[in-house]
């Protein structure tokens, strides 16, 4: 593979819990799920399907290798040529620069705890320009959140965005895996935008700088 996927086996894996995704945590419900992901490396294509206790996000930002199946690969500019990859078990998250997925990526949320999470975090649409992406939709925040935080030191790897369209060069992917997770490592500006201008997001104000 021309992409080392072990090549950050020696940091430090944070401390278990301490992972960030939208919404409160949800404890596990024992049994994993099976989701399928695309996931982009800064010059591959991996599609497969990922094991997940808890949340996606949650596994992600462990930080520690992801167990994927089934995975078929491509070099980017080869989009109609994925080839299986029977001996492809693990993907380094460092390697990532975004992995998409659908709602089976989340746990199920009783009403409760939905109510708790629209009362604990406020949306804010946005457009992350990344290597070689983009990624456009919402992100869920505490009030009072600076949008900058997006780009700066924290202690998860990945932002996650809902309602996300996700672009890769000048290709939109498929829009049924609507979650993104995007490797703060790559990102290179955000946008804030709103409904009006979501399709123009160069009319929002810029917060540039990567972690």
């Amino acid at each position: 593979m021309p992409f080392e996927l072990f090549r950050h086996r020696d940091r430090t894996a944070p401390t278990p819990g301490g992972a960030g995704a939208p919404g409160m945590s949800v404890p596990s419900t024992g049994a994993p799920s099976i989701a399928p992901f695309q996931a982009f490396t800064e010059d591959r294509r991996i599609v497969g399907r990922v094991r997940v206790e808890g949340r996606l996000s949650d596994t992600l930002n462990r930080r520690v290798p992801v167990p994927v199946f089934a995975v078929s690969t491509a070099p980017l500019a080869s989009r109609d040529r994925l080839h299986e990859a029977p001996e492809l078990h693990e993907l380094d998250p460092y390697e990532l620069v975004v992995v998409a997925s659908g709602p089976d990526s989340q746990s199920p949320m009783t009403a409760e705890q939905r109510a708790a999470l629209r009362t604990r975090r406020d949306r804010y649409e946005v457009c992350i320009e990344l290597t070689g992406a983009s990624v456009c939709g919402v992100v869920h925040l505490h009030p009072g959140t600076d949008l900058s935080e997006i780009t700066g030191h924290r202690p998860e790897l990945f932002v996650p965005v809902t309602e996300a369209v996700i672009r890769v060069g000048s290709e939109a992917e498929d829009p049924s895996l609507d979650v993104a997770f995007v490797n703060r490592a790559f990102v290179q500006s955000v946008v804030a935008i709103d409904q009006a201008s979501r399709a123009a997001p160069s009319t929002g104000e810029q917060l540039s700088g990567a972690s």
